[in-house]
C-alpha cells in the first residue's frame, strides 16, 4: 500500500510528487500540476523555487488543493531586490534558467497564501557555519553582495491551510 510523502514543485514547470512505499525510499513521478493530488499531503517543501513562479495566486490555489486541511508548506524566498548585484543576478538566471526570475514582495508572496485561507509566517533563514566563498562568483558581483543574501534577504515562509 502506497501512502503520499509530499510534492515538490521544480520550478519548471514540473511538480515532483514523493510517495513512500512502506520503509522503502522516497520515489518520484513527475506531472504538470497537482490536480490529481487534491487533499493528499500533510505536508510540501519548496526551496528556491518561488522565484521562478510568475503566477502566486495559482501556485497558492494549487498548493491548498494538494494539502490536507491543517497541512503546511514551507517555502523559502530570497528578497533580492535590494541587493546591489540584481542585475548580474537576473541577467544569469534569465540567460540560463527555464524560467525567467521572478521580484515578488514578501507581502506579495505572503497576500497570496492568504487570500487562499492560509495562515502564514516567516522567518529568515539562520546561518550556522562559515560561507564558503569562490571567487568570482556568477551571480554575486562581491562578498558583501553575498553576505547581504545570506544575512538579511533569505526567508523561509510557512503556509498552514485551513482545517477542513
Amino acid at each position: 500500500m502506497r501512502t503520499r510523502g509530499g510534492a515538490r514543485h521544480d520550478g519548471a514547470g514540473c511538480v515532483r510528487i514523493l510517495e513512500r512505499e512502506g520503509a522503502l525510499p522516497i520515489d518520484y513521478a513527475v506531472a504538470t500540476t497537482l490536480a490529481a493530488h487534491t487533499g493528499q499531503f500533510d505536508l510540501a517543501v519548496s526551496s528556491a523555487v518561488i522565484y521562478l513562479i510568475a503566477d502566486l495566486a495559482d501556485h497558492a490555489r494549487q498548493i491548498r488543493q494538494a494539502l490536507k486541511g491543517g497541512g503546511v508548506y514551507y517555502a523559502t524566498y530570497t528578497d533580492y531586490r535590494g541587493n546591489p548585484s540584481l542585475a548580474t543576478l537576473r541577467a544569469e538566471i534569465d540567460r540560463h534558467g527555464a524560467l525567467p526570475m521572478q521580484l515578488h514582495s514578501l507581502d506579495d508572496i505572503a497576500l497570496a497564501f492568504q487570500e487562499e485561507g492560509f495562515s502564514v509566517s516567516i522567518r529568515r533563514l539562520g546561518l550556522t557555519d562559515y560561507i564558503p566563498l569562490h571567487l568570482p562568483d556568477r551571480f554575486l558581483q562581491s562578498v558583501e553582495d553575498r553576505l547581504l543574501y545570506e544575512y538579511e534577504q533569505a526567508y523561509i515562509f510557512r503556509f498552514v491551510a485551513p482545517s477542513a
